[in-house]
């Protein structure tokens, strides 16, 4: 879990579904919106404490806390798998991507002050970021005005994205093998 306790709902859906709520929806009304308003607030209500304290009863028995230092742990662990995946932008993607940065370091070069003009350069790094994953997560205030919304492919278009076919391929083998999967994504 890293931000949000909506990501705690969805690991606990994978594993033991309607273990917390019985919806998303239901899980945020009790849990999500309460204990994150405290949060902000910097100290909760009677009610609410009771709540994140419920929660953490129910997720207790299902959390290990181990450090992966002790040496007892250690040896336990399996070796760590990483795998790297190199994706090539789509044709789509590339044209957005240098679109994207013609715009931004043209009202950049047009900007009056310095930190105005760094204020475009990292929103510029953020909608690239986006455009990389797939053309249609470039927000609306960041896209190109020269290229009309008929432009942009459908959400649901794998070949849009280059990360998004290479995610397929993977799932396709994965899924032949009848193997579960659980994908993180640290940003979208």
């Amino acid at each position: 879990v890293e931000n949000r306790l909506s990501d705690l709902h969805s690991q606990f859906e994978y594993i033991l579904p309607g273990y917390l709520a019985a919806s998303r929806a239901e899980f945020e009304r009790d849990f999500g919106k309460p204990i994150a308003a405290a949060v902000k607030r910097r100290g909760a209500q009677p009610d609410v404490l009771g709540k994140q304290r419920l929660l953490q009863r129910m997720v207790q028995p299902f959390i290990l806390r181990r450090l992966k230092t002790d040496p007892q742990i250690a040896a336990e662990l399996p070796a760590k798998v990483e795998q790297t995946h190199d994706c090539e932008l789509s044709t789509k993607q590339a044209k957005l991507y240098e679109a994207v940065q013609e715009e931004t370091l043209r009202r950049a070069a047009q900007a009056e002050s310095a930190f105005s003009r760094r204020g475009q350069v990292l929103a510029m790094v953020h909608a690239l970021r986006e455009v990389c994953n797939h053309p249609t997560c470039l927000s609306q205030k960041r896209r190109p005005q020269h290229i009309p919304a008929e432009g942009y492919p459908a959400p649901s278009s794998i070949e849009a994205s280059g990360k998004c076919a290479k995610l397929h391929e993977l799932l396709d083998v994965a899924l032949q093998a009848a193997e579960k999967v659980l994908i993180f994504s640290n940003y979208l």
